[in-house]
């Protein structure tokens, strides 16, 4: 696999091919402010490049921007994005990088972070953690079964949420994640695991080994957050979450057994 991008236009039904100049394979991303897709990361000649993409009419022609002046400190590798009340990006891991550095650029570079090397087991499962911003202000960072409270600005772990029941949820056992719409007065956040394989499928290259079907419920912002757990219809790795204007979550795609 190399690098492919397309611009899709669901109102003509059109792809438009779009040029890109570094491999993106396992890279992340982030929407800013503004809409620009901000890219980072990703194989090969693109492991520390950061590149951008605004979005244009069809009538125009518009393509990634490669960023030359500027990359990461840390070449990047399943690491996740995510945007921040000031409208720059916190960019945490990879693999065998435990570390989370900014776009724009900090003067400190990439800063250890050590939890995601606490949390990886033999065959990782610590990759593309799950992200949250919450409306404190902090991060809610899940990585394997476990979850911290991450005040990215002091660099410190100011709480460690419970485990979560039913195996490894990150890649290469990838479940998903989502925060739900915001309740109360916007002061409280509640965030959803759901599915991933079970432990071993990965190693033993099993595909039919079955995934899990359980889903993790906690409250991010209560003093005492606990797991509540509840069953989807059918077992899910890989799948996506996706918020739905209703406040509903639409939980897609993956597969039942593998990794």
């Amino acid at each position: 696999c190399y690098a492919h991008s397309a611009l899709f236009d669901p109102a003509t039904n059109k792809i438009r091919p779009l040029i890109i100049h570094t491999d993106t394979w396992c890279s992340s991303g982030q929407f800013l402010p503004d809409g620009t897709l901000l890219q980072t990361g990703g194989d090969l000649d693109g492991w520390k490049k950061i590149r951008k993409f605004l979005p244009c009419e069809t009538t125009q022609l518009c393509d990634w921007e490669e960023l030359n002046d500027v990359g990461l400190a840390d070449g990047r590798w399943y690491a996740t994005n995510q945007i921040l009340p000031d409208g720059s990006v916190i960019i945490v891991g990879g693999k065998v990088v435990n570390s989370v550095e900014f776009y724009p650029p900090r003067g400190n570079g990439a800063v250890s972070f050590p939890f995601l090397a606490d949390v990886e087991d033999r065959q990782g499962d610590n990759l593309y953690p799950y992200v949250h911003l919450l409306p404190n202000g902090h991060l809610f960072i899940f990585a394997n079964n476990r979850a911290v409270l991450y005040d990215y600005e002091k660099n410190l772990i100011l709480k460690n949420y419970p485990p979560l029941d039913g195996g490894p949820r990150n890649y290469p056992s990838a479940g998903s994640s989502v925060m739900l719409a915001l309740e109360e007065d916007f002061s409280t956040a509640v965030i959803v695991v759901c599915g991933g394989a079970q432990f071993g499928a990965y190693i033993k290259m099993d595909t039919t080994i079955p995934a899990h079907g359980s889903c993790g419920r906690i409250v991010a912002t209560s003093p005492d957050p606990v797991w509540e757990m509840e069953e989807m219809p059918f077992a899910r790795i890989m799948g996506d979450m996706v918020m739905l204007p209703t406040g509903e979550v639409l939980i897609i795609n993956g597969a039942q057994s593998g990794t």
